[in-house]
Formats: C-alpha cells, structure tokens, sequence
C-alpha cells in the first residue's frame, strides 16, 4: 500500500455547480469509516465546507480553484 500526503486545499472556493466538460480526475477511498470521520477529513483539507456534518445519507460538495485556472473538486462520500 501506497500513501500520499494532501496538502490542505486552500485555495478552493465552493461552487453550486460547474461545467461537466471540465477535465476531473478521480479518487476512491473505500473502508471501515463513517459518514462523519469522511467529512472531517474534507474538513481538515478544504476551508468552505461546513463543520457540521450534513444529516443525511449522502454529501456532496463542489469546489473550484482560484488559482490555476479553475480546476474542480467534487467531492462525494456516503
């Protein structure tokens, strides 16, 4: 097993939605974790989510870059 370290997401910014075409890269995280300990590593990597997590089966957040360009983060966790 592999381990990579992410830096925190800083300079993202949460968007409503973005363009589907855009270029998007994908990371699967699988394991014995809960809804909550998934949001609060979003939470320790990305400062627009919210704290709280959401009460509901499934959360989904877009985020944009403000530096390069506009690359998306989409992240999904249920």
């Amino acid at each position: 097993m592999r381990s990579y370290p992410i830096k925190p997401l800083a300079l993202h910014e949460r968007v409503h939605e973005f363009d589907p075409a855009c270029p998007m890269n994908i990371l699967t995280v699988n394991g014995e974790f809960t809804i909550g300990e998934a949001h609060q590593w979003l939470t320790s990597c990305v400062s627009q989510i919210p704290e709280r997590c959401p009460a509901i089966d499934q959360a989904s957040f877009m985020l944009k870059s403000t530096e390069n360009g506009g690359t998306v983060l989409h992240a999904v966790y249920r």
